[in-house]
């Protein structure tokens, strides 16, 4: 640990005391930077600043490839000219896929039960959804309802 020195104020606070340690790249010996302390794990001369950098980012492409890949397979998926949020009234959500494309890349057997699975789904909302329908229609007269929202009697004549 550090020593002790006077503050602002007469306070005491630690004194950091930076040691030396070797560079990740060159290994040579540096001091590193006051702000970044023990964190600091190459020197700064511009070869090791560069190296760093490229194993940084090969890193991030490492960690990336996986996210690529899944958004490469949802657009071959998708097709081009389908966008994700263009539906069309009364367009069958199935046909949305280029199931040839979910073929090649989950094979038949997955993709047979991925097609069932979605027409269970789908059969499941039309039934929960058709009781709601008719229950908003019966309340209201802007959804096909009996009659006029207000009964107010005969019409009147103009005075």
């Amino acid at each position: 640990m550090g020593s002790l020195e006077g503050g602002a104020m007469g306070r005491k606070r630690p004194c950091r005391i930076r040691r030396k340690k070797p560079c990740a790249i060159c290994r040579r010996w540096f001091l590193p930077h006051g702000s970044a302390g023990m964190r600091q794990k190459v020197c700064s001369a511009p070869e090791c600043q560069r190296e760093r950098g490229r194993r940084s980012m090969r890193g991030l492409r490492r960690r990336e490839r996986v996210v690529d890949r899944e958004d490469r397979l949802r657009e071959r998926i998708r097709g081009e000219e389908k966008g994700v949020g263009t539906w069309q009234l009364g367009e069958a959500p199935l046909g949305r896929l280029d199931w040839s494309a979910v073929r090649d890349a989950v094979g038949s057997q997955v993709l047979v039960v991925i097609d069932e699975s979605m027409k269970l789904a789908l059969g499941w909302v039309r039934y929960a959804v058709a009781p709601q329908l008719l229950g908003l229609q019966s309340r209201s007269p802007k959804h096909g309802g009996p009659g006029p929202r207000y009964d107010l009697g005969p019409a009147r004549p103009p005075p």
